[in-house]
């Protein structure tokens, strides 16, 4: 994406095994843990993540991450595409703020409740971790 990202290519923000691209400790693999490593900002654009969630036999995601209008979104849009459940952890996820680039500057509170509420209308659910923890936990109950 260097061509359309020029700046981003730059302060190699985006290139592989550099500090930015680095899981933290704390929610790193653990062993048996597959990794997928995408090239964009969907989790599905052009990876096995689908095949791999259909060996499975995953019919509901439950995403976090940062820049949740970018690819917290994506992935979940894409993930609607494919018949998933999706749930959003609205406190396991983040926006930043947007410069003006003609439109106007968002903060990012305001570009994360635009993507949240977005999602919550048009994607799938906005959960908090406390209660999908405790939905997951909770003996044979599922993730409406």
């Amino acid at each position: 994406m260097d061509d359309l990202f020029p700046a981003r290519r730059l302060a190699k923000g985006l290139e592989a095994m550099t500090r930015a691209q680095q899981i933290h400790p704390d929610v790193d693999r653990r062993e048996g843990d597959r990794l997928v490593l995408k090239p964009r900002y969907s989790a599905f654009w052009r990876t096995d993540l689908d095949a791999i969630l259909r060996c499975m036999d995953v019919d509901t995601l439950v995403i976090g991450g940062v820049w949740s209008n970018v690819c917290v979104e994506s992935t979940a849009r894409d993930a609607l595409f494919r018949d998933y459940k999706v749930v959003c952890v609205a406190d396991c996820t983040a926006a930043g703020e947007l410069p003006d680039t003609g439109f106007g500057f968002v903060s990012a509170g305001d570009a994360q409740r635009t993507t949240l509420a977005d999602i919550a209308w048009h994607i799938g659910e906005v959960a908090y971790a406390d209660d999908v923890v405790a939905r997951l936990l909770a003996p044979h109950r599922e993730i409406d």
